[in-house]
């Protein structure tokens, strides 16, 4: 008898009090959602047929700074769970300290790095010290919404794909995975734990993948007393700056969902149902400002046809859901050496038949009673019982019935067109006060805090004669704009890669390649943050102004082939001229216009005579537009974009917040990352991202939109848009 308010777990599922539950879940991070679309995001998840949700917490949006916590807004988590709950919706907590999600520094604070003797994701006193300090004060946050509580959380989940990164820490990082795994449950959480690609004892291991029915047998024979869960299954992938838009196709998702219940599987979670937007600088290095995902559920929150296509699925799963989690199974093969077989769950009196092509070509599938059904290549379907026979309810392809509509991309139309941008290019160096002076070469963080993306780097030398010079800059990152008095000189020209290897040389320190994208990049020999630029010099003195531009932090180890607090940003190693070595450097971290806050009305008062309609920018350049819009306007269903056409690189601020970076560069290729044949591309040749998302919450009767140009092209007048909500 399992007692109520209980979530227990055997080999065939989840048992939350009492009853089995086939669990269909989706990924939705509060922190990468307008907190007033929660409601609309959920309710459109709980109609798709889904009844859980997943949702990394990541540790540096709720303690930005050392003992500095923050639970509200956007990072109220406790409303975002009660919300939840509200729709009589589950809710699996991923709560790190580790996440990844294609998050700023993997969700860790940037402040972790700079604590002396501090080893990340191992078992390293520093690190250790500081997990016991925010667990603390986060689980006591969770524990009321345990189902325990009579809340709705079932899962909570403890580090992330630890297998990438295992061989590097060893026997340390074993002990480490063990000890939280303890800790959480010492602070209350009493509710199952689980981890993903990398088990440890005490925990319910799942597995994250395109096609995880194999893994998920191999699991069953290590693990054979607990249930099978996947806990990502990828709709898409995640997009980077100068690479192409990767899509999946519905069906097939649905095929590989299928499979995955045929061997067994009891659970699994969309990562990402609906990904939302990395607003402000919270995408890690690359990754685009919006966090598509190829989601069933778009970046506005609004249906996609892979939704409605899943929604199917996922009724059909619900209807027989004790069928398959209960009696026993029966596979039978149907032919061509085992490529085509079916799975009978459940009881004699209420069973459900799975059937599979796994072959390349199509074949006929008999089913007892029924005659038979053509399934195409790689395909499935599920069937149910129907006076006395078998009837087919949800297939893995699509019927041809007509001609298929063609869809087409949203239309969207130009708001205060007709208002001029004003401009004001950001204040020189001369006269600022933060100037911090070194012989060598300060690495950009150290001064930045990782607030700002950009830190200048300045040098005085003395050329011999007129002529072009060869600038080196030995260690950099990520993109540089080269100023020789006064006029820009050279840029870095992406595309970037994702994967550079490590910060630091191996004299330094001890480099263990994990994974196979760190083998690749160490064999390769290259420094992936060389950067070599020709520049003018003339006669005599000589001022050199560099600005390094952060793209965000990295992700996880794997992009550094080091320890994460190996993250290094601007310049952190010798520059040189023509050979020789630069020495005496200024440096002065952020914009003036951000010390300024030119995005705040205070600011435009005090520099209104600055502000003018400009008929050419120049590089590094404000451009503001004020605006009004109506009642109308402000509709709840209206949703809103900057279209960043005729720019090239920069920032964005609405009222004063941040909607994220743009970047122009085109797209080509499917980027560093290797993913499945599943995964094709589209957008080739063109912006990677052209439209960045405008919260209408942030929106108000009168507006200041705010960017800053890096390069000097100048935003186009038309560039605010918007469109209606699409309901279906």
């Amino acid at each position: 008898m399992v007692p109520t308010g209980a979530v227990t777990a055997d080999a065939r599922s989840l048992i939350i009090n009492g009853k089995r539950k086939l669990l269909i879940s989706g990924e939705i991070h509060y922190a990468r959602v307008p907190r007033a679309e929660w409601e609309r995001v959920l309710d459109r998840t709980k109609e798709a047929g889904v009844n859980c949700i997943a949702s990394y917490i990541f540790w540096n949006v709720h303690e930005p700074t050392p003992d500095t916590y923050r639970f509200a807004d956007e990072a109220d988590l406790g409303a975002f769970l009660d919300l939840c709950r509200e729709r009589e919706l589950d809710c699996i907590l991923r709560i790190g300290p580790y996440c990844c999600a294609e998050w700023n520094y993997g969700g860790f604070p940037v402040w972790l790095r700079d604590i002396p003797g501090i080893t990340l994701r191992t078992w390293n006193a520093p690190y250790i010290a500081r997990i016991e300090k925010y667990f603390r004060i986060l689980i006591a946050g969770i524990l009321p919404h345990l189902v325990s509580r009579g809340g709705n959380v079932i899962l909570v989940q403890v580090e992330n794909e630890y297998n990438n990164v295992a061989k590097r820490y060893g026997a340390e990082g074993q002990r480490y995975l063990a000890w939280i795994v303890d800790y959480v449950k010492s602070l209350g959480i009493d509710v199952p734990t689980i981890t993903c690609e990398g088990g440890a004892p005490g925990a319910i291991e799942a597995v994250n993948g395109f096609s995880v029915h194999e893994a998920a047998k191999k699991l069953r024979q290590h693990r054979p007393e607990l249930p099978l869960i996947w806990s990502e299954n990828w709709p898409g992938w995640y997009d980077t700056w100068g690479c192409e838009h990767h899509v999946r196709q519905p069906f097939e998702i649905g095929y590989e969902i299928l499979r995955f219940i045929a061997v067994g599987g009891s659970g699994f979670n969309y990562y990402m149902w609906h990904g939302g937007t990395n607003f402000g600088r919270t995408s890690m290095y690359l990754q685009t400002t919006r966090y598509d995902f190829d989601c069933p559920l778009g970046e506005w929150g609004e249906a996609t046809g892979k939704y409605h296509i899943l929604q199917a699925l996922h009724r059909a799963l619900l209807a027989n859901q004790e069928a398959l989690l209960s009696g026993q199974r029966h596979e039978a093969v149907q032919g061509e050496e085992d490529g085509c077989f079916t799975v009978l769950c459940g009881a004699p009196e209420q069973a459900v038949l799975l059937s599979f092509n796994v072959t390349a070509t199509p074949h006929v599938i008999g089913i007892e009673k029924n005659g038979s059904l053509i399934h195409p290549p790689k395909s499935a379907c599920l069937w149910e019982q129907k006076n006395g026979g078998w009837k087919p309810v949800w297939k893995s392809w699509k019927e041809e019935k007509g001609k298929s509509r063609v869809r087409r991309p949203p239309r969207w139309w130009p708001v205060a067109g007709s208002i001029p941008w004003l401009s004001l290019p950001d204040p020189r160096l001369e006269g600022r006060q933060d100037g911090v002076k070194s012989v060598d070469p300060i690495e950009q963080i150290c001064l930045t805090k990782d607030r700002s993306d950009y830190c200048w780097y300045a040098v005085e030398i003395k050329a011999a004669k007129n002529g072009s010079a060869t600038l080196r800059i030995n260690r950099g990152g990520d993109f540089f704009y080269v100023f020789v008095n006064g006029r820009l000189a050279a840029r870095t020209h992406g595309p970037l890669h994702e994967v550079r290897g490590p910060t630091v040389s191996g004299k330094q320190v001890a480099i263990i390649a994990a994974n196979a994208l760190e083998t690749n990049v160490i064999r390769s020999g290259k420094n992936g943050y060389e950067h070599i630029f020709s520049i003018p010099l003339r006669r005599g003195p000589n001022r050199i102004e560099i600005l390094a531009c952060s793209l965000g932090l990295i992700k996880g180890d794997w992009q550094l082939a080091l320890p994460m607090q190996y993250e290094r940003k601007g310049i952190w190693d010798s520059v040189f001229l023509d050979g020789k070595r630069l020495l005496n450097w200024s440096h002065y971290p952020a914009l003036t216009g951000e010390h300024l806050c030119f995005w705040n009305t205070d600011a435009y008062s005090r520099f209104s005579h600055g502000w003018k309609a400009r008929k050419k920018a120049v590089p590094l350049s404000w451009h503001l537009k004020q605006f009004s819009l109506s009642s109308r306007e402000l509709h709840p269903e209206t949703v809103w974009a900057f279209d960043a056409s005729g720019l090239e690189k920069g920032v964005l601020w609405i009222n004063g917040r941040m909607p994220g970076r743009f970047w122009q560069i085109p797209a080509h290729g499917i980027g560093d990352d290797p993913v499945s044949p599943v995964i094709t591309t589209t957008g080739a040749g063109e912006p990677t991202q052209r439209f960045y998302r405008i919260p209408a919450s942030w929106l108000r009767p009168e507006n200041r939109l705010v960017i800053f140009s890096e390069s000097g092209a100048a935003p186009c007048p038309g560039a605010l848009v918007s469109r209606r909500y699409k309901a279906c």
